[in-house]
């Protein structure tokens, strides 16, 4: 990682410093992954994400409604590529943020932890309280119009 720039009274900043002050936040359209097998989100579906870094802390919210139709739920357990690597060694293996699962047909909820697993650094798995991994079958088996929202904050290596 490399070092925080020095900022001195009266300077003024050329452009890399204000970079390390922050980024507008970016809107991506992150994909909802599985261990196995993806997940297909169907004809309708929403794929949201937002993200933001200011000096090494990265912000990422993200959002995934399966659409009416066409919809799969894949195989295995789901993970969400994050938008910038994670400081190795920062906070791997904890609970970086949380969200909450909907399955529309019922309107049961489910919260959940997000984690960066240090097996796979790149990614946030997502599991309950208990530890149970949210997956294809797991709190239900995901269909139409099923919900996934989420959020996490790490540090990013930049």
């Amino acid at each position: 990682m490399a070092d925080p720039p020095i900022f001195l009274p009266g300077e003024t900043l050329p452009a890399a410093k204000l970079q390390a002050l922050g980024s507008e936040p970016t809107t991506i359209t992150p994909t909802l992954n599985a261990t196995t097998t993806a997940p297909t989100l169907g004809s309708g579906a929403t794929a949201v994400g937002v993200w933001t870094q200011h000096g090494p802390l990265v912000a990422f919210w993200f959002s995934f409604q399966f659409g009416t139709s066409g919809t799969n739920a894949g195989s295995g357990a789901y993970f969400v590529t994050l938008p910038v690597p994670p400081l190795l060694g920062s906070f791997i293996n904890i609970s970086t943020g949380g969200g909450r699962a909907i399955d529309s047909s019922t309107s049961a909820r489910k919260l959940f932890n997000c984690t960066i697993q240090s097996a796979a650094p790149t990614r946030v798995v997502f599991a309950d309280t208990d530890g149970t991994f949210l997956a294809h079958n797991v709190p239900w088996t995901w269909a139409a119009s099923d919900q996934l929202y989420g959020h996490c904050t790490y540090l990013g290596d930049f």
